[in-house]
């Protein structure tokens, strides 16, 4: 992907691809996805493998740069999140998605 036109791009547009992609990603986890057709509201997909649902919001955190060049992604949280509602995360410099519970930083690998 090119991201020289990532700055360019609006919230909304960049909020559209991050969907894509992680319903992409999911599709190759063995789910069928499912998309909101709404923009309003905190659920972007829904999840179905077997009898497992899951109720996807699709965040796209913010980078922060390291004095070393190295980065990392600082996870977004919404207080108001319903119950039930989960998210996953797509960072567009790496183009990669992830569970809250595992964080990337430069390297592209998961960490603590």
């Amino acid at each position: 992907m090119d991201y020289s036109s990532l700055g360019m791009m609006d919230k909304k547009h960049k909020g559209a691809v991050a969907e894509l992609k992680v319903a992409a990603w999911l599709y190759e986890q063995g789910y069928e996805v499912f998309r909101n057709l709404s923009i309003y509201g905190h659920i972007d997909l829904v999840a179905v493998r077997g009898e497992e649902i899951r109720l996807i919001d699709v965040k796209t955190p913010a980078i922060v740069y390291n004095k070393d060049r190295t980065f990392y992604y600082q996870e977004r949280y919404d207080t108001k999140k319903p119950a039930g509602v989960e998210y996953v995360y797509y960072g567009f410099e790496i183009d990669e998605c992830w569970w809250p519970d595992g964080k990337y930083r430069g390297s592209g690998e998961q960490g603590a």
